[in-house]
């Protein structure tokens, strides 16, 4: 098992898998699935393929062959060419599968990038479905890199777990990064705004939806149900650089913008 980076908060917990020092993952994350609703009694099977994988209990439990997850704070990685077995999934468990390839590329770098700040809008948002695949021992989403329909290729996950009901959770923006949120149990709110136009509330509540946003866009999270677990996928690995944390800076950013 591999122990996966996790910051703890009153708001929540965070964890996070990206390539490289910080990240813990072994290889460049080349797609993202998970499996969901699966009733009990039933085992799924990850068929054997050519690149290495990494398992994560999202939500719940199972077990992989002979390993019990339980943790989200806990990675186990799958070897190319292996077959595994899942069963014993508890009540509204959640399996997060990351696959890619072998290979590191190199960090952004955010400072020679345009600001985005200056002309991204709340309308360029929208919830997008994503593929989603249902049979009698459950279903599965995955989101591939390069594949028509998804904005971004995939370069770092981080999720939110253990949120109380009332907390708040986001409150910045990105000068580059853009994001796909995903609510992969339970239900939450997102609210986004450009600086310019009147802010925009979205509920998520389905595990084979995303909501989109592009950067320069503010954003918050809150409206929590117990257990809810928000899934985000970026189209950055972790740059400071790249994060508006402070609002008065971001009404700076978007003070000209028509």
């Amino acid at each position: 098992m591999i122990a996966l980076p996790k910051i703890e908060d009153p708001r929540g917990n965070l964890s996070f898998i990206e390539h490289g020092e910080r990240g813990a993952c072994p290889f460049e994350i080349g797609r993202v699935s998970w499996i969901y609703d699966v009733p009990t009694g039933r085992v799924r099977r990850l068929p054997a393929v050519p690149s290495p994988r990494m398992l994560v209990a999202m939500s719940g439990s199972f077990d992989a062959a002979d390993v019990r997850l339980t943790r989200s704070d806990r990675g186990l990685p799958i070897a190319p060419g292996t077959e595994t077995r899942l069963g014993h999934f508890a009540t509204n468990s959640v399996a997060m599968i990351l696959g890619g390839e072998d290979g590191a590329s190199e960090p952004c770098q955010c400072g020679d990038m345009p600001d985005s700040h200056a002309i991204s809008s709340v309308d360029e948002c929208r919830v997008m479905e994503l593929p989603r695949r249902r049979d009698a021992d459950g279903s599965v989403t995955e989101v591939v890199n390069g594949n028509p329909g998804i904005p971004f290729d995939v370069r770092r996950v981080f999720y939110l777990y253990d949120v109380p009901a009332d907390a708040t959770r986001g409150g910045h923006s990105h000068h580059r990064a853009q994001e796909m949120i995903v609510a992969l149990t339970g239900c939450f709110d997102v609210v986004l705004d450009d600086g310019c136009r009147a802010p925009r509330r979205f509920s998520l509540n389905r595990p084979y939806q995303a909501l989109y946003i592009p950067a320069g866009l503010w954003r918050t999270l809150d409206n929590f149900s117990g257990g809810a677990v928000c899934l985000v996928l970026t189209s950055e690995r972790y740059s400071e650089e790249d994060y508006v944390r402070d609002y008065d800076r971001f009404k700076e950013l978007t003070a000209h913008k028509q």
